[in-house]
Parts: structure tokens; C-alpha cells; sequence
């Protein structure tokens, strides 16, 4: 058997709402069958702490819902355990609570490190878990919770940036240009952790957790995340890989902490990415010094969609998953988490995996594994057309502008549904992965480490890779009962067309920026449009269009697991479309 196990989960469960309480109703037999189908056999949901414990020490955390949230999860690791499927539970533990929480009112000396909620703005104080009282409260919950859910599989940990936790869960000790920590980073002020190291605290964390897992009967696996350990130590990390106890898994991001050589230069790979095959000089020196300490190693990539662009089913760049999975493949892993919370569509991406997985003799050989699943999947009479689409694919994502600022305030997800305009209102981008509206348009949120010209040049590359594999895929996917062609062949033409949509954002910029610096203007500020102007507004309208046809016709275009929303419909493409045109016929 290849890799186990190898995590996935279902698009319909919403990791922002409750998951566990509603387990049972997502996590039926029937979508668990669908899930060993596409080649995996284990899946994740998102746990916390307050949604789940019966404490003693601070009965006013125990949530009324925390027994019918138990249930859901028991109803699922049994139906999934009957399927030989693992249940596991991510937790990024202790989440910090609302500096308003009656828990400061009966247990201040538990207040910990403030921080700013990205999403929300609001202020939050981490649970301190220097403190004996923590201590206490931390081992009876945690016992109590894997006491409660026999068969659980595992728990994957978070123990840096994301949702504010323990008290240096956002303080750096390192620079980083993760504007996630940036914004909810305040001064350490914690009395009791400034004196204290991040590792510390991360290990006495983990620490609970192994102790109680080996205290089941069936001890669950306990899988500790190195995700943003790069804000506190230098590669690999080996101050907390080395105080982890034997027995966890350390679960390594897979392209995270890599460089790649593009067009513009060597580019540094601090996200997921379809693009860059990895594994990342942090994730090879990591699992290094894991097997060093005697502690077993996994990978989390994701094999579907990524940041890089969220809103279609999947990104079809075959050969460079192929490339990734052989690399995976070198490791010999101890698992694999195969997907966040976004990008788990079955696609022609899941059948890759799992004809990846299920078939040793195409595990090296590229081209017969190419050819194998395109016959498979598509079964054309034109495979080397298919063949040449997917490795154009790939170049393109090759060239990508890839940055935490590109990813996380970038408008790919939504360009084909960005209307261009002389009225600049110098508004703020705001979070790719959460829905906004109206969309911002100072691009300069986005740009860093990048300049502009940088910017276009990689949007450029991208834009003539992709159209030149479209030629090719168009050529080859022409059969329209087949099921499989069609949605491919659409998700491959949208893809396309946010490619071009953000391109002609970023040129409407870069001309904006000349006109302002010509005018002496600063934003907020209205621009008269030129024949230039008019020209990539006339570009952006065409692109529209052909996007609308296809968001009306099929409705897996605009959607983002995510956030479980809609980022585009036809509707506001074509509210988009009409604005674009109106501003013309009134310059």
C-alpha cells in the first residue's frame, strides 16, 4: 500500500461553522464511500476546545451543545471505521477568547497575551498556558475529550500564527511578511510567557496531548503541524522538532520555505502551491531532523486548488502533481493531509491521486502515467494534445506572482468579475479568502516583494502558457456527452479567463499610476480615460463576457469552500459588465 494515510474531506463541510455538530449529516456513509473513491482513505474536520470539553476546573466553558457535538462525532468515526476510514480533528488549541469573555471576570490570573482577531477587528486575550491553573484546565479537557471519542483516528495541531492561542501564538521573534501575524501582533506584555520560549510552550502543549493519547485503548495519532514555526526559530526549527515527544508525527508543509527560478528572478515559495513541485529546503531539513529524533514524518500539500486561485474545482497542471507525488513518494512518509479547507472537488486532480496511489508500475514512468490517465479519464483520440495542455498548464503556474501579499490580498479570485474604472478610491484590497464587497483598488496591497513591471511580466507568461494549452485542450476535449471533457475543458477555460481578467487589472493599474504621477493627482481621484484606457476596459469586458457564459452554465465557478460563498455569480458579472459599458458611453 502507497502512503497512509492520506486525509481529504468533504466540499459541503464548513470549517467556519460547526463542524462537529454537524458531522453526521456531511459525514454520511454514503459521502465517506465517495471519499474512498477518489483514492483516500482518512478525513479531517475542524475541532475546538470550547465546542467540545466538560470541564470541572472552568465549568463556565462547557458548551450546552458539547454532548450532541460528541454524538455527531461518534456516529462518524463508527460509520467511517466500518468503511476503514481514520476521523481525524484539527485543533489549533487554545483559542484564544474576546477581551470582553466572562471567563477574565472569574479567572483573570488565566489572561494571557492580547491580539487582534484578523477577520474581526475585535480584541483577544489568549488563555495563558504558563499558568498552574491552565495546566490543570488543559490536562482535564484534553483527557476528557479523547476519553469521550474513542476510535478517533487523530488530532493535527497548529501551534503558531492563524487564530490567536497561546500568548506567542502572533508574537515573532523573526521577521516575517505574513500580514495575518503582522496585524494581530502587539507587544509581548504577558508578564509570565515574555521570559518564557515559543518552544516551551509548544511542546508542553503537545506533550498534553501525547500523554492522554496513550492513555486509550486505541491511542489516536497525534500530529503536530510546523506551520509559521519559521516566525520564531531559523530552518528547520530543530529548537522544537528536538522537545517533541516521541510517539507524535511531525506534519511538514510540503512547498512552504522553497525558491523558485522564474522569468522575473528566484521567487521565495511561502504558501501551497500547484506550481512549484517541492518538497521546500524547510520540509526536507525538517523531516531530517524529525527522523533524528525518532519521530515519524508527514506532508500537507493540497492537490486540488490553493490560493493561487480558489474559485474553480481544480487546477490542471498533471504533470506537476505527478512530479510533486513522485517527490512525495522519495520521502516514504508516515502520511499525507492532502487538502485544506478549500479545493476538495473531485476532479480530474483527485483521479490522479489516486491513480498515483493505486498503481505502482506508472509510478515511474511520467509519460506512461500521463497517457494512462488521460485514457482513463478522458479517453481522446487526440492524448498528446491533452498531453501538451497540461504541460503548458504547468508553465503557467509556473511564472505565478507568488507572495503572502499576492495570495491573501491578490484579486485572482474574482477577477472576472472586477470592473475597471477612472474613479480611483484608493480602497484597501482586503482578504482574498473572505467575501467583500465593494472590491478594493489599491493594488499596491498586493505587490510586495514584487514591483508592478514584475507583476505584468508574470501575468503576462501565465496568460501565453494558458492560452496556448487551451488550443490544445480545445482541439482534444471535443466530445459534448462526455461529462468528464466538458466540465474540464470549462474549468480550464475559466481558469483562462481569470488569468486574463487579473492581467487587465493590473495593466488598468499601471496606467492609472502614469496618468496620477502625470497629473500630479493622489487618490482619492477621478482620471479621464485615454484610447489606451479604453482599450483594456474593452479587454476586461470581452473577458467578462465569456466568463458569464460560462459562471451561468455551470455552477461550480465563483464558489469558495472557504468561506462556503460565492465570490462571483453571473449576476455580478454582469452588474460588472454593465458598469464597464456605462462608464464608456459617458466618457
Amino acid at each position: 500500500m502507497w502512503i497512509s494515510p492520506r486525509i481529504w474531506r468533504s466540499p459541503k463541510s464548513e470549517f467556519n461553522d460547526d463542524e462537529p455538530l454537524h458531522a453526521a449529516t456531511v459525514y454520511t456513509p454514503h459521502a465517506l464511500r465517495q471519499i474512498t473513491a477518489q483514492g483516500f482513505n482518512a478525513i479531517w474536520m475542524r475541532g475546538r476546545l470550547w465546542d467540545l470539553i466538560r470541564s470541572e476546573i472552568c465549568p463556565e466553558l462547557n458548551d450546552q451543545l458539547a454532548d450532541r457535538r460528541l454524538a455527531s462525532l461518534r456516529t462518524v468515526i463508527s460509520n467511517a471505521q466500518a468503511l476503514g476510514v481514520k476521523v481525524y480533528l484539527f485543533f489549533n488549541e487554545p483559542l484564544g477568547l474576546p477581551a470582553d469573555h466572562r471567563l477574565w471576570t472569574t479567572h483573570p490570573e488565566l489572561a494571557g497575551q492580547p491580539s487582534i482577531d484578523f477577520s474581526t477587528g475585535r480584541k483577544v486575550l489568549a488563555v495563558c498556558t504558563s499558568t498552574p491553573q491552565f495546566k490543570a484546565f488543559f490536562d482535564e479537557s484534553v483527557g476528557n475529550l479523547l476519553a469521550d471519542l474513542p476510535g478517533l483516528g487523530g488530532v493535527i495541531l497548529i501551534t503558531a500564527s492563524e487564530h490567536h492561542s497561546h500568548c506567542w501564538s502572533h508574537n515573532t521573534t523573526r521577521r516575517v511578511d505574513d500580514a495575518c501575524v503582522a496585524k494581530g501582533e502587539l507587544p509581548m506584555r504577558c508578564p509570565r510567557c515574555k521570559s518564557r520560549q515559543p518552544a516551551d510552550i509548544v511542546a508542553e502543549l503537545v506533550e498534553t496531548w501525547q500523554r492522554h493519547a496513550r492513555q486509550q485503548a486505541k491511542p489516536p495519532e497525534i500530529w503536530v503541524w510546523n506551520w509559521s514555526w519559521s516566525m520564531w526559530y531559523d530552518e528547520p526549527q530543530d529548537e522544537i522538532i528536538s522537545r517533541l515527544p516521541r510517539g507524535v508525527k511531525l506534519l511538514c508543509d510540503f512547498e512552504r520555505g522553497g525558491v523558485r527560478t522564474q522569468d522575473i528572478g528566484d521567487v521565495f515559495i511561502d504558501e501551497y502551491s500547484l506550481g512549484y513541485v517541492g518538497p521546500a529546503e524547510r520540509c526536507v531539513g525538517s523531516i531530517s531532523h524529525a527522523r533524528r529524533h525518532g519521530l515519524g514524518v508527514c506532508a500537507k500539500l493540497q492537490i486540488g486548488v490553493t490560493h493561487e486561485l480558489a474559485t474553480v474545482p481544480n487546477i490542471p497542471v498533471i504533470p506537476c502533481l505527478f512530479d510533486k507525488l513522485r517527490r512525495v513518494d522519495d520521502l516514504a512518509l508516515d502520511g499525507l493531509m492532502c487538502s485544506w479547507n478549500f479545493g476538495n472537488s473531485p476532479s480530474l486532480n483527485t483521479a490522479a491521486m489516486k491513480l498515483y496511489a493505486n498503481t505502482p508500475a506508472l509510478r515511474g514512468d511520467k509519460k506512461a502515467f500521463l497517457l494512462a490517465l488521460e485514457g482513463q479519464y478522458f479517453g481522446t483520440s487526440r492524448p498528446q494534445d491533452v498531453l501538451t495542455a497540461w504541460d503548458c498548464f504547468g508553465k503557467a503556474f509556473g511564472e505565478y506572482p507568488l507572495s503572502l501579499a499576492m495570495l491573501y490580498f491578490g484579486p485572482m479570485n474574482y477577477s472576472v468579475s472586477y470592473a475597471l474604472s477612472g474613479e480611483y478610491r484608493d480602497r484597501p484590497m482586503g482578504s482574498s479568502w473572505i467575501w467583500h464587497e465593494p472590491f478594493g483598488d489599491r493594488l499596491e496591497d498586493c505587490l510586495s516583494p514584487f514591483s508592478l513591471d514584475q507583476v505584468l511580466r508574470c501575468l503576462e507568461l501565465m496568460d501565453q502558457h494558458w492560452s496556448r494549452g487551451m488550443v490544445a485542450y480545445s482541439l482534444a476535449l471535443d466530445d459534448t456527452n462526455n461529462k468528464h471533457q466538458v466540465d474540464e475543458l470549462n474549468c480550464a477555460t475559466m481558469i483562462g479567463l481569470h488569468i486574463s481578467a487579473a492581467k487587465n487589472i493590473f495593466d488598468f493599474h499601471d496606467w492609472r499610476r502614469r496618468a496620477m504621477k502625470a497629473g500630479g493627482l493622489d487618490g482619492p481621484c477621478m482620471i479621464d480615460l485615454d484610447e489606451h484606457a479604453s482599450d483594456i476596459i474593452s479587454r476586461q469586458v470581452a473577458t467578462c463576457e465569456r466568463a458569464l457564459k460560462l459562471a451561468t452554465s455551470d455552477e461550480r465557478f465563483g464558489y469558495h469552500q472557504e468561506p462556503q460563498t460565492r465570490f462571483y455569480t453571473p449576476e455580478s458579472i454582469s452588474h460588472c459588465i454593465r458598469a464597464m459599458l456605462d462608464q464608456a458611453k459617458s466618457g
